[in-house]
C-alpha cells in the first residue's frame, strides 16, 4: 500500500526546522497528505515544583509553552508550504494527542531532538501502541533523497511486519541492504528476501554479516554506517517489554544512536 498519510510529530525541539525540511523534500514523490501534531507540557521537575511553591510561574510556564508552540508552527508552516496541511497543537502530554491521531496514519515521521524545556514523545512505545510505523530522523539530517536503506533481518514476526509495512518507503531507495547477523538467520534465507523485494522491482541484496562478540546490533550499526545507509529498518517486539526489542537489545540500540534514522514498526 502506498503511504497516503504522513504524521509529523512537532513537538518543540530545540532544532526542529531539519524535520520539516526533509519532510518536504521527501513527500515531493510520495504525494501523501501532511499532518502535525505539537503539544508541549514543561519537564515533570520544572512543572511539579513550579506548581508547588509558585502558582505565577506555573502560570509563566504555562506562556512558555505556548510560546514554543507558536515557533514550531512558524517554522513548520514555512518549511511544508502545504496548502492541506493539518495542525493540531495544544498545552499538553504529547504522547496521548499523537495517538489519538496515529490510528489513521500510514507514517509518524518524528527526528532525535529533544527540548531544554519540553516533554519529548517516546517513539517506540508510539509505534508499539498504535502499530503506526515510525520514522525517526537522524539528529542533523538534510534533505536527501534515500540512497541506501538497510533493512534488519531476523526470522520472526517483527521483523517480516517492519519489513512488509517499509516497502512503501524503500520504493524511493536506490539501494536495499537485507543483512542479517551470526547464526540465528541463513543465507538462504536472506537470498529469499532479497528475492521477495526484487519481484517488487526494489533494489534488493542479501548481506550475511558474522557475529563474534554476541552483539547483532553493533554488527548492523557498523555496516550501516560503513555502507552510508540514509535509514536502517527494524521491528519491535510489542509482546515484549518497550525496551527489550529485535536481536535482544539491538533495536534499543538503534534508537539511541542519534547519528543515523531508523525506521520501526510495532
Amino acid at each position: 500500500m502506498p503511504i497516503k498519510d504522513i504524521l509529523i510529530e512537532a513537538c518543540p525541539k530545540d532544532n526542529i526546522a531539519p524535520l520539516f525540511a526533509w519532510a518536504a523534500h521527501i513527500n515531493a514523490p510520495l504525494e501523501a497528505r501532511l499532518s502535525c501534531v505539537s503539544y508541549a507540557w514543561p519537564r515533570t521537575a520544572d512543572f511539579v515544583q513550579s506548581a508547588i511553591l509558585n502558582p505565577l510561574v506555573t502560570s509563566e510556564l504555562e506562556q512558555r509553552m505556548e510560546t514554543e508552540l507558536a515557533t514550531v508552527r512558524r517554522i513548520g508552516e514555512k518549511a511544508l508550504q502545504s496548502p492541506d496541511l493539518d495542525w493540531c497543537s495544544g498545552v499538553g502530554q504529547p504522547n496521548e494527542a499523537l495517538i489519538d491521531h496515529l490510528y489513521t496514519a500510514d507514517l509518524l515521521v518524528t527526528i532525535a531532538q529533544t527540548s531544554a524545556h519540553c516533554v519529548t514523545p517516546d517513539p517506540i512505545d508510539l509505534a508499539v501502541r498504535s502499530g503506526t510505523p515510525v520514522l525517526r530522523l537522524k539528529s542533523d539530517i538534510e534533505p536527501s533523497d534515500i540512497d541506501v536503506a538497510v533493512v534488519a533481518w531476523k526470522d520472526c514476526a517483527a521483523a517480516r511486519r517492519a519489513l512488509h509495512s517499509a516497502r512503501a518507503l524503500l520504493v524511493l531507495a536506490r539501494e536495499i541492504h537485507i543483512v542479517g547477523v551470526g547464526d540465528e538467520v541463513s543465507g538462504r534465507r536472506l537470498d529469499e528476501i532479497a528475492d521477495f523485494l526484487r519481484r517488487s522491482d526494489l533494489p534488493a541484496k542479501p548481506i550475511h554479516l558474522p557475529d563474534p562478540k554476541g552483539r547483532p546490533g553493533d554488527v548492523i550499526m557498523d555496516h550501516a554506517f560503513a555502507a552510508g545507509a540514509n535509514i536502517v529498518v527494524s521491528g519491535a517486539r510489542s509482546e515484549r517489554s518497550l525496551r527489550e526489542r529485535l536481536f535482544g537489545n539491538a533495536t534499543r540500540q538503534f534508537t539511541e544512536c542519534p547519528e543515523f534514522s531508523w525506521y520501526i514498526s510495532g
